[in-house]
């Protein structure tokens, strides 16, 4: 039998030290979640997986807190979600009560963080933001 070796990708890229048939995670965080797929190779070439996708289930959407992550600029207000992991569409939405809510935003599922900026923010002297994924 012919040996084989491995090289595992997240997204794409290498993962340094991931070279076994296998791929464990211990303790998954929602920087895990993405795209995964393994190289295989021996004396005769090589082949790549099929991408196999990891979310992270029961993570919530979450705000970044940095003054430099939540802003008003040129009457734009500026958030980052962060802690996406995937699972479905990001909606965006606004409420000047708390009650009522209404979408300003949908974006596809992703991963990791996005950047969002309400550009009639300046019209709407007092809102409020929660995010969804659905």
């Amino acid at each position: 039998m012919l040996p084989l070796s491995y090289q595992w990708q997240f997204n794409g890229a290498d993962l340094c030290n991931d070279t076994n048939f296998f791929l464990t995670f211990t303790h998954a965080q929602s920087t895990n979640a993405g795209f995964y797929q393994v190289v295989v190779t021996n004396v005769y070439g090589s082949v790549t997986s099929s991408v196999a996708t990891l979310s992270i289930l029961g993570v919530p959407v979450s705000f970044s807190t940095s003054g430099e992550d939540i802003r008003y600029i040129n009457g734009q207000f500026l958030i980052k979600l962060i802690d996406l992991t995937g699972q479905g569409p990001l909606v965006m939405e606004t409420s000047t009560n708390l009650t009522d809510w209404s979408p300003i935003f949908t974006n596809p599922a992703a991963f990791g963080e996005i950047k969002f900026a309400d550009p009639v923010a300046t019209n709407n002297p007092q809102r409020f933001y929660r995010a969804l994924v659905r």
